[in-house]
């Protein structure tokens, strides 16, 4: 328990401070995994255990943001869509949804860091509340098991099929943005 923990807050503590020391994300996520296999909380077992059709699905739901990104295809998509006619609720509601319907087809992950940098830029005045509808979007994916990790997770257990995921993920697809967006709507006016 006491390395389980302190392997936690020790990754935690230098991923937030990789800005003062300089260590990448990336290797400080090795922390953890050297910790808990060295002290044999983690044993050859576990790993070989692990669900490694998980981890490429998820590593290509990632991979795939980047390729939309770096090829230009995001810009594109941006560039088709008619986002002058409309207004800031209009345009929250709108990137909402092309958030789900991305994030269902690759990680949610990925599609936010894909649109919340392209929607600041298109929603001049009000970017907060177009990047906020854009993470709430992203949330929201669950029609696919390359959505989120957890979905992944899910599916590898063998419990469920992916019209299961589709079912229940279309239902939460369609109402979140709408109770997401009042949600943030009262709240603005809480604030502001």
């Amino acid at each position: 328990m006491m390395v389980v923990s302190g392997a936690l807050l020790a990754t935690i503590g230098l991923w937030l401070t990789s800005s003062w020391h300089g260590i990448p994300t990336a290797a400080v996520s090795f922390l953890p995994i050297v910790l808990l296999t060295s002290t044999g909380v983690l044993a050859a077992k576990d790993i070989r255990g692990l669900n490694y059709d998980v981890l490429f699905l998820m590593a290509g739901g990632l991979a795939l943001g980047n390729v939309v990104t770096s090829t230009g295809l995001s810009d594109w998509i941006v560039a088709k869509l008619p986002v002058e006619m409309f207004g800031p609720v209009g345009l929250a509601f709108l990137m909402a949804y092309v958030t789900v319907m991305l994030s269902n087809f690759m990680s949610n992950t990925a599609a936010a860091n894909i649109l919340i940098p392209l929607v600041v830029t298109m929603a001049a005045g009000f970017e907060a509340t177009v990047a906020i509808a854009v993470a709430l979007g992203a949330s929201s994916a669950m029609c696919l098991p390359v959505a989120t990790p957890p979905n992944a997770m899910v599916f590898a257990t063998g419990r469920l099929t992916t019209w299961d995921l589709v079912r229940v993920g279309l239902v939460v697809g369609l109402i979140t943005p709408l109770l997401g967006l009042a949600w943030l709507a009262v709240c603005l006016k809480l604030i502001f």
